[in-house]
This record gives structure tokens, sequence and C-alpha cells, in this order.
């Protein structure tokens, strides 16, 4: 008698455990759900977001306007370019943009991953064309780059770029 009475309470604790995580259960599914398809929509906005800066900022930096250039930069920015001299702060990067052989450049191939709500990876690739008398007509580069959300702006904070042979 002592052994029914045990399973027979035993089965109601499990049954009302059960009963009880059910609607928790579906809550969180409607959750996960929503969450989810929301998700492809906030992605393709920050994909737009982020391209359209970044092309921004490339046309700036074509025209040598620097002003317009500093603007897409974080304070604590830093450049790491193809021509093996090393790291280069924001301030090291503006002066250069007076200086720019960049005649023209086509973008492509861009691919956003998100690093939380206020960071981003970001990578492409370059075609940027040089003056017919440079030493160097035509550069393709892979480019990564680290872009984060600071007093509500969106601001490169790190740019990284690889030569493609």
């Amino acid at each position: 008698m002592r052994n029914y009475l045990a399973w027979g309470s035993a089965v109601l604790v499990l049954g009302h455990f059960a009963f009880l995580q059910q609607p928790a259960g579906k809550s969180q599914g409607n959750e996960v759900e929503h969450s989810r398809s929301s998700r492809p929509r906030i992605q393709e906005n920050l994909n737009h977001v982020l391209e359209s800066k970044i092309r921004a900022a490339w046309a700036a930096f074509q025209k040598k306007d620097r002003k317009s250039y500093a603007d897409f930069l974080a304070d604590d920015f830093v450049a790491v370019e193809t021509d093996n001299e090393g790291a280069r702060d924001k301030w090291h990067v503006l002066r250069e943009v007076e200086s720019s052989m960049v005649q023209d450049y086509t973008l492509s191939v861009f691919k956003v991953t998100p690093l939380g709500s206020d960071a981003a990876f970001v990578t492409y690739e370059a075609l940027i064309h040089f003056p017919a008398k440079s030493a160097v007509r035509f550069e393709r580069v892979y480019i990564g780059e680290v872009w984060v959300k600071r007093d509500g702006q969106w601001k490169e904070l790190h740019y990284q770029e690889t030569r493609v042979k």
C-alpha cells in the first residue's frame, strides 16, 4: 500500500510540474519565434547602414575631404594597410588623406557580421585604381573593418587590409 501511495504522489507531483512548464515553454517558443522573424530585418538594416557608411567614407577619402572622412572614424581608430608601415592612428590616417593617389575604386562582396547590438565586423573587397603614371596601377585588397556604435552613431574602429593577388 505504501508503494502505491508513493507512486501516486510522484505521478501527481511530476504531472503538476509538466503542466506548469507547458505555458512557459509556449511563451518562450513564441518569443524565440518572434526574435527569429525580426532578425533578418535587423540584419538587413545593419547591412544597409554600414555598407552606406563605408561607401560614403571611401567617397570622402577619394575626394580628399579630410573633415568628412574624419566623421566616420572613432577617436581611437586604428588602420593597418598593405604598405608594411604598421598600425596608424586616426590622426596619422587623416594626414594621409590629402596626399591620396586613389583615382577610382570599386567595392564589392560586402558581408556584415553583428558582434552584439553595438558592434559589427564588415568584410569586403576593393579594387583600387591609381593614376596612369603610378608605380602600381591597380591594387585589389580584402578589407576587414570593425564598426562600433558610440553615442548613437556608427563609427569605424579598426581597418585592416590584405593584398589579394
